[in-house]
């Protein structure tokens, strides 16, 4: 109940709520060095969807929905873990009906990927946490444009990319303007964009005004 009234409060300050999978783990093992470099060295075994058949993406989606929907919580949109899926798992969040999807490359919103830039942090191991660092100040230090900041939990436990995090916020709030996914999408405040009232329904397709 208190993590549902936090969520709760933080859309009715104007946060958009999106599906994360389900269980943040990944089923299989990979098969081609190419999906051994995603799923292991890049997502450390995180990708929930990367190896994902239809049946399971199905399967997992429906299981993530039930949890919003007894929460009377309803998703504006899709993230895949590690932002990866695989074809399979991609054509079934498109039929799903979120509002917009969110890849490694973009936001897919009404047959457009915006938002094409994107400083992501990792905070398992020392190592991973000075290159992401060193990729976020660059990023953040660049010609600006219309930016994602992935932030996970796990990285507040660590000091070098708290720090990281400030001068990275603080480099990219000097030269562009803070939005909620809502916001940025439709180009306006969210009260003034309908569909922002929390709905019984689980999936919640993004509809301006």
């Amino acid at each position: 109940p208190a993590t549902i009234r936090w969520l709760r409060g933080l859309v009715d300050e104007g946060a958009t709520l999106c599906l994360h999978g389900c269980t943040h783990v990944m089923a299989g093992r990979p098969r081609t060095p190419v999906q051994w470099a995603w799923a292991r060295a890049f997502a450390r075994g995180q990708g929930e969807l990367l190896l994902s058949d239809e049946a399971d993406a199905r399967r997992r989606l429906a299981s993530a929905g039930e949890i919003f929907t007894r929460a009377g919580l309803s998703a504006d949109g899709f993230v895949a873990p590690a932002w990866l899926m695989s074809a399979a798992a991609r054509s079934v969040v498109r039929e799903a009906g979120f509002g917009f999807v969110e890849q490694m490359g973009g936001i897919e919103f009404e047959a457009r990927l915006l938002a094409r830039r994107l400083i992501g942090f990792g905070s398992l191991t020392a190592v991973e946490a000075a290159l992401t660092g060193a990729h976020a100040r660059w990023q953040a230090a660049r010609a600006p444009a219309d930016t994602r900041l992935a932030l996970h939990p796990q990285d507040l436990a660590r000091a070098s990319t708290l720090r990281d995090i400030d001068r990275t916020l603080g480099a990219l709030l000097a030269r562009l303007v803070p939005k909620s996914y809502r916001e940025f999408l439709c180009g306006a405040a969210p009260a003034k964009v309908a569909g922002t009232e929390m709905k019984p329904a689980t999936f919640a397709p993004v509809t301006c005004r």
